[in-house]
């Protein structure tokens, strides 16, 4: 069971990662698959096969640093100086106050009767 939760989570990760990627342009796309995961992986209420689906599979095959880092490469090798630096301060910043939230958000939504 906790295998086919992996696989499943991976499976729609990754599938929604490339619909993101399809919408929105680079490295914006990148930039809100990150934090979103960011607020997903604070979440503390998932575990055994709930955990593997939405954190590890989920979060891991929707969320890339390997593309994060490629793009801000990109931008750096193109002299686009602020975007990448503002991009690196907001996944960083906002990343952080993510998952912040999502662990908030989690107490809210799964420990309070």
């Amino acid at each position: 069971m906790k295998l086919i939760a992996l696989i499943v989570g991976s499976a729609l990760g990754g599938t929604a990662r490339y619909g993101v990627s399809l919408a929105a342009t680079s490295p914006y796309g990148t930039l809100f698959v990150n934090l979103l995961g960011c607020l997903l992986s604070g979440q503390k209420g998932p575990t055994g096969a709930a955990h593997l689906l939405l954190i590890i599979g989920f979060c891991g095959s929707f969320t890339t640093f390997s593309t994060f880092a490629l793009e801000i490469l990109q931008l750096l090798d193109s002299s686009h100086f602020f975007k990448a630096a503002s991009i690196i301060t907001v996944s960083v910043i906002i990343g952080l106050a993510f998952v912040r939230a999502g662990a908030g958000l989690s107490r809210v939504l799964f420990y309070q009767q």
